[in-house]
């Protein structure tokens, strides 16, 4: 994910090692929230994206996950990831170096922001639901986004 990020720094027309930074951040919080929002379909293709030492230290099995067991374990492993995606999103929003030039990728890390809390919200009922954002809630993130990086990049007179 990193690697799509810094491909498309040009296309953004960034350049320079803060963007590099910015982009390599920003494709792992986008890139860890998919791995959690994404494990139960994961799951059905024999596919395990969360790493195995985190498996070991909250007590769950790769054998659990295969059959969607939602447990105690699972739970707090969740919540670990969950925490670890926020950090990656915090860091990469500290390291945005053009608000406006690189306001998609900050939508797209807002919004994986979103599915995040509403994973969270439901006490990781990953294997139960399917976590997706209404368009309009999309649409929202969007305009927040946007006025956001007209502010930050506005002069004074």
């Amino acid at each position: 994910a990193s690697t799509v990020g810094l491909l498309c720094l040009p296309i953004f027309g960034c350049e320079g090692k803060a963007a590099e930074a910015y982009a390599i951040e920003r494709g792992l919080s986008l890139q860890l929230t998919n791995i959690i929002r994404d494990v139960k379909a994961d799951a059905a293709r024999d596919r395990i994206y969360l790493p195995k030492e985190d498996l070991d230290a909250f007590g769950y099995t790769e054998q659990e996950l295969l059959v969607n067991a939602h447990t105690p374990a699972f739970e707090r492993l969740m919540a670990f990831q969950c925490r670890r995606a926020r950090e990656s999103h915090a860091k990469a929003k500290t390291l945005l170096p053009d608000p406006q030039r690189l306001l998609a990728p900050e939508i797209m890390g807002r919004t994986y922001e979103a599915l995040l809390d509403r994973i969270e919200a439901s006490g990781y009922r990953l294997f139960e639901w399917t976590f997706a954002l209404p368009a309009a809630t999309k649409a929202a993130i969007a305009v927040k986004c946007w006025l956001g990086a007209r502010r930050a990049t506005r002069r004074p007179a």
